[in-house]
């Protein structure tokens, strides 16, 4: 084509920037995030944020009241020192509390179909945030990964597919998400196996012995748990199998072969991993946040491929209604986000290592610490790295005024079942609901957990009686701690202790009076 004498227009700066060099390519299939798979992740973190605040909300008077198993007070007081935060600190109202609830609700749906998708995802973290603060006692290792990732997940562009953001702005690009958000969210799930797989680094996981140990948990160990434990060979290779998995599999991400039908097989790897441990230990939302969080590494070749194709979206035109002053300040305001991403993301590491070699600990400047206190980005990766040699339960024994004596903290308490200290045969679904399973949990390792048994024991006085009339009140409670050894070495038999006692000042119904007794009367 003949030249028209004019001059090519200069190459823009996003132009140069987005140039594919065999470096920038690399880096792009180690740290980018497909779309498509970023937008499975948001579909199903949303469904996660959904249906936990669903199951939330069955205990809402007995979990999140002023007049429940945690008031505020008390709940302040567990974190003590601690430069903690939740909106529930506000105000102790019931009012206020569903309020949060229900805001958290909607910015769940928001976020699931993809409207105001950043500000859905900053409204889904400082909720999630302020529950796992308000009430400590009933939330598990799941509970905190989740505002984890959602914190991460807010620098990332997750409206930008199958949303109504990307219907509205009429966004189609099927290129990788890369960024500093997308980084740090990939590198937070790496460096949660990586401490790890440290943690473990004891003789309980170099003899092999540690699963043998876990499944004996009754706290949390499910029936097939009990059906492997005879088969100590296979107990002993899944055991090194997995802590090899933890310590390696998140390096072969960073392969420079091969990478995406790598991060497909370890993306594979863990995602059947989580779900083997879910089948054997009731650990809540961790397996199934893990195994979605494996969704992020899915290549573009799982939605694009000789079989199927999941698009993007079309991209459609639309008039830039920007100004240049406008796209500027924008450009500054993403620039910010990713410096203060970054800095968060470095906060984190800093934090880790610290847990691990006490020099660094010691180093760290204390407004770091409190940076990652504020921000919820406090971790430890420390879950079974030393199995339990305890399994406990409690029996909350109540003596009505018709004389009956039920467990009040039993699944169904007028199930007919006489009241037993022995181990249940089913622990884990012995309570009421899962987060009782975790309140059962938290009472013995809470710190000063004298103050949240007494509270416990009061609250399930004062529940029962507030829903059964005079002749059904509670008298008398006591609430026993019962200890089982798990392993083997260290079998003392069981132990019961009383933690907590309520006497409520109603009157027990008199005992009828028996035969004998009415001949000594003169009848």
């Amino acid at each position: 084509m003949a030249s028209t004498g004019k001059e090519a227009p200069e190459q823009s700066i996003t132009e140069l920037a987005r140039a594919r060099t065999p470096a920038r390519s690399l880096l792009a299939e180690w740290f980018g995030i497909d779309p498509r798979s970023l937008a499975l992740w948001r579909i199903g973190v949303s469904l996660v944020l959904l249906i936990d605040l669903g199951t939330r909300l069955q205990d809402f008077h007995a979990m999140y009241s002023d007049q429940g198993l945690l008031p505020l007070e008390l709940a302040q007081a567990f974190w003590g020192e601690t430069p903690r935060w939740s909106l529930f600190f506000l105000h102790p109202s019931d009012g206020w509390a569903m309020t949060l609830f229900v805001v958290g609700v909607a910015c769940a749906i928001a976020l699931l179909v993809g409207w105001r998708t950043t500000l859905a995802a900053i409204g889904c973290w400082g909720i999630m945030l302020s529950i796992h603060v308000r009430q400590p006692l009933v939330d598990s290792t799941g509970d905190w990964l989740l505002h984890l990732l959602l914190f991460w997940s807010m620098f990332t562009p997750m409206g930008r597919c199958w949303s109504l953001d990307a219907r509205r702005n009429g966004l189609g690009d099927s290129r990788p998400v890369v960024s500093v958000g997308a980084a740090c969210l990939l590198l937070q799930v790496c460096v949660m196996y990586w401490c790890a797989a440290y943690w473990k680094l004891n003789e309980v996981w170099a003899t092999g012995e540690a699963l043998q140990f876990a499944f004996r948990f009754h706290n949390l160990a499910r029936p097939l748990a009990a059906v492997l434990l005879p088969y100590t060979g296979l107990l002993k290779l899944m055991t090194t199998s997995s802590l090899l998995l933890e310590a390696i599999g998140p390096l072969l991400l960073f392969s420079p072969w091969h990478p995406k039908m790598l991060r497909l097989l370890v993306a594979l790897a863990f995602i059947v991993f989580h779900l083997t441990i879910e089948a054997t230990l009731a650990i809540g939302w961790f397996s199934y946040l893990c195994a979605l969080a494996w969704c992020l590494f899915l290549p573009d070749f799982v939605w694009q491929n000789r079989w199927w194709r999941l698009a993007v979206g079309a991209e459609v035109p639309r008039p830039a209604k920007e100004t240049t002053d406008q796209l500027s300040v924008m450009q500054t305001g993403r620039m910010a986000a990713s410096v203060f991403c970054g800095g968060c993301f470095a906060m984190v590491l800093i934090w880790n290592l610290g847990g691990m070699f006490r020099p660094i600990a010691v180093a760290t400047p204390g407004s770091i610490n409190i940076a990652c206190y504020r921000l919820g980005l406090t971790q430890a990766w420390v879950m079974f790295s030393e199995p339990p040699v305890l399994s406990w339960w409690y029996v909350a024994e109540a003596e009505l005024a018709d004389g009956r004596v039920l467990d009040l903290l039993r699944r169904d308490p007028t199930d007919g079942e006489p009241v037993t200290l022995d181990l249940p045969s089913r622990l884990p679904s012995h309570y009421r609901r899962a987060r009782w399973r975790q309140l059962g949990i938290e009472l013995y390792t809470a710190p000063e957990p004298q103050r949240f048994q007494q509270r416990t024991a009061e609250f399930l006085a004062e529940e029962w009686n507030a829903a059964h009339p005079s002749g059904q009140q509670v008298v008398t409670l006591r609430m026993h701690q019962m200890e089982l050894p798990s392993r083997p070495s260290h079998d003392t038999g069981q132990v019961s202790r009383i933690v907590a006692t309520v006497d409520t000042g109603e009157s027990a119904a008199a005992p009828l009076p028996s035969l004998l007794d009415l001949q000594d009367q003169g009848f």
